[in-house]
């Protein structure tokens, strides 16, 4: 579940797996995707069970790894998007190996850091970051002209979080980011450095 839950929230992942999709379909994407991620964790057994049915769950179980991977299609098919190609999105579980006596077992390795609870309206703004900047991209002079200052403004200023240094998305999603860091402070940045050493000595993390 928690690596399925990962692959879910992960707005990069989704836009590589579902082929071409319009900056709506991908934003509704990536909003069904977070809620998907939330009622999953909170399931019973008999209903997750249903739910990895649906999206066509396969599992390969190796000697030294585990492979998993489910149903771009059927993911889409769940977001009421229309569906496309099939591609296989991999899940990837962490095992390690462990000694039982004379015996080598693979065992899944738990994650760390996962005390932390993600922040899922901080994870929605930065999917929306990415929804944006792909809007502004695919628009049209004359689609561009058309906005209003004020819409433009908007757009413009939430795919400025398309741009954050990926280990600053990646903590946002593990829920791994500093306690000052939530969704309005995030959204009220007046500007955003383009360097992400500066980003992460404005929002709150330690230096690399």
């Amino acid at each position: 579940r928690a690596a399925l839950a990962r692959v879910l929230t992960d707005p990069d992942a989704l836009r590589r797996c579902c082929g071409e999709l319009e900056p709506s379909q991908l934003f509704a994407l990536i909003d069904h995707g977070i809620s998907l991620a939330e009622r999953l964790r909170a399931m019973p057994v008999g209903e997750a069970r249903h739910l990895l049915s649906q999206l066509h769950l396969k599992v390969v179980i190796r000697p030294d790894r585990v492979e998993a991977c489910i149903s771009s299609q059927a993911l889409l098919e769940l977001a009421e998007i229309e569906k496309g190609e099939d591609k296989r999105i991999p899940i990837v579980i962490p095992t390690m190996s462990a000694s039982f006596g004379h015996e080598l077992r693979l065992r899944l390795d738990p994650p760390t850091l996962s005390s932390t609870p993600r922040d899922a309206r901080l994870v929605e703004l930065v999917a929306r970051g990415i929804a944006a900047r792909d809007q502004l991209l695919s628009m049209s002079d004359d689609g561009l002209s058309s906005l209003t200052k004020t819409k433009y403004r908007h757009v413009e200023r939430t795919a400025r979080l398309a741009y954050l240094a990926p280990d600053i998305v990646r903590a946002v999603i593990d829920g791994r980011q500093p306690k000052s860091l939530n969704a309005r402070t995030l959204a009220r940045l007046g500007s955003l450095p383009l360097s992400w050493a500066e980003q992460r000595a404005m929002l709150g993390f330690a230096a690399n």
